[in-house]
């Protein structure tokens, strides 16, 4: 993971045709003012722009120092089980046979830094409630935009273990 500083050359802060003072060379066509403006900073690694990760942790998401890791313990909890058999009914016949079962709940996160949408009273939202309540909302004639955002899964009612029910 990237966590450092990271800075982008580019243009976009530089002004090379200013009404005073015009920075392109006059040999340079008109039609070519961008080209050379982006290979003019490419060359002389002009910064028009840094990018920086911040990362959060804990249940109120607190601001970690620049440069902190961003961690995840997940778990997907996974059984599987297999039988099997072989007969053999006749010197030239075998008969192989099976019965396998399994099953892979939901990941989840152990410190509880995994996200859930949410509305505006901190309620998990349902897909199957949000589009049945949007297109009641449609067939009357009008909209359905309730707020909605992101919390972390202990944040929500009753916390669930896992993102949905499995």
């Amino acid at each position: 993971m990237n966590n450092s500083t990271t800075y982008e050359v580019d243009s976009a802060g530089i002004n090379f045709t200013s009404p005073s003072v015009q920075y392109i060379p006059t040999t340079v066509p008109s039609s070519q003012y961008t080209s050379y403006e982006s290979l003019y900073s490419e060359v002389t690694g002009l910064l028009g722009a840094t990018q920086l990760m911040y990362t959060r942790k804990g249940s109120q998401l607190n601001l970690q120092p620049i440069g902190s890791n961003a961690t995840d313990k997940d778990i997907i909890p996974s059984y599987t089980t297999y039988f099997n058999d072989s007969w053999h009914v006749k010197p030239n016949f075998t008969l192989t046979y099976g019965l396998g079962w399994s099953v892979e709940m939901p990941p989840y996160e152990l410190n509880g830094s995994q996200v859930l949408l949410v509305d505006s009273s901190n309620q998990p939202i349902s897909a199957l409630d949000f589009l049945s309540q949007r297109q009641t909302a449609a067939l009357a004639g009008s909209s359905y935009t309730p707020e909605i955002g992101y919390t972390l899964i202990r944040n929500t009612g009753d916390g669930p273990k896992y993102p949905y029910n499995p």
